[in-house]
């Protein structure tokens, strides 16, 4: 008995001992470790997703390696915003905003002036320079279609849609085509006299701009601002007499979020006589014309 008497104090030792050294290590791995580190395993996991989804839709091949690297160019603190102030359209009859675009990343001015020089002399069509560019949205998106300006296959926009649910039930469908560029337009369907049609549809536009965010880093989303609209179209349907007011919450909206904001205001209404009956919609000579702005402006080249 006697060889044994010390067992049992020394397993209470030694367990003692082990104890303290696992609480040790524990205290030391919580206060070296203090950063959440959530958003960055988010990121990581959506660059991986991405290079999957890339490859799963046959645009592997496309994508530049500098394209592999606009996760960290999107990362960067937006650019400061020069202008919000909104200058007065120099026409008469129409209904409108004209602010300036807001652009949260670095354009190359070079690079997009070549790739209008190649369009303007044919050796670039417009097909190839969207074929990583979505156009998402209602009527003035399937113009990039209807014009065969952007194959059929890089626009997922409906007449008459509304950004709910037909965003909302696209998003996995945006995420999937993984984009370098995404471009929107919504606002001419749902707006309303009232401000809570506009607070509604800001809140909603808002949750999936922050989920486009999330999943597409490296995508350059550019929110489209409503065109200037005619008298006659307000004449037609008051609550098109707030596109005002709807661009300056939009634009408000991508200044806090570092989401490209397109306005270019001045643009159609200077080409007011290529305005359709309905004072809403544009020909097509006016969605070559601004194709020139969306490449020098925003980028898209």
């Amino acid at each position: 008995m006697s060889k044994f008497k010390y067992v049992p104090a020394l397993i209470i030792t030694i367990t003692i001992a082990v104890l303290i050294i696992v609480t040790a290590i524990i205290m030391k791995s919580v206060s070296g470790n203090t950063v959440n580190t959530t958003d960055g395993e988010s990121y990581i996991e959506a660059l991986g997703n991405q290079n999957v989804q890339a490859v799963e839709n046959g645009i592997s091949g496309n994508v530049e390696e500098s394209q592999m690297n606009q996760g960290e160019e999107t990362l960067e603190p937006p650019i400061e915003d020069p202008t919000v102030e909104t200058k007065p359209l120099d026409a008469e009859g129409f209904y409108g905003s004209n602010q300036a675009s807001y652009i949260p990343y670095t354009v190359d001015d070079k690079k997009a002036g070549s790739t209008v020089d190649m369009l303007e002399d044919g050796t670039l069509s417009t097909k190839e320079l969207f074929k990583d560019t979505l156009f998402v949205g209602d009527s003035i998106m399937t113009g990039f279609s209807d014009f065969q300006l952007a194959n059929k296959g890089n626009v997922i926009a409906e007449v008459g849609s509304s950004l709910k649910p037909h965003l909302e039930t696209n998003l996995d469908k945006i995420i999937n085509y993984n984009p370098k560029y995404l471009v929107l337009h919504y606002g001419l369907n749902e707006m309303g006299i009232e401000d809570y049609y506009l607070d509604s549809f800001i809140e909603e536009y808002t949750k999936c701009l922050e989920e486009l965010k999330k999943k597409l880093p490296a995508t350059k989303i550019i929110v489209v601002g409503c065109m200037p609209v005619k008298e006659s179209a307000v004449e037609n349907q008051p609550r098109l007499g707030r596109v005002e007011a709807y661009n300056k919450r939009m634009r408000e909206m991508c200044v806090k979020l570092g989401v490209a904001y397109n306005e270019d205001s001045q643009f159609f209404v200077d080409n007011a006589e290529l305005y359709t009956k309905d004072g809403i919609h544009v020909q097509k000579k006016v969605y070559i014309m601004w194709i020139n702005y969306l490449v020098k402006e925003m980028g898209i080249y």
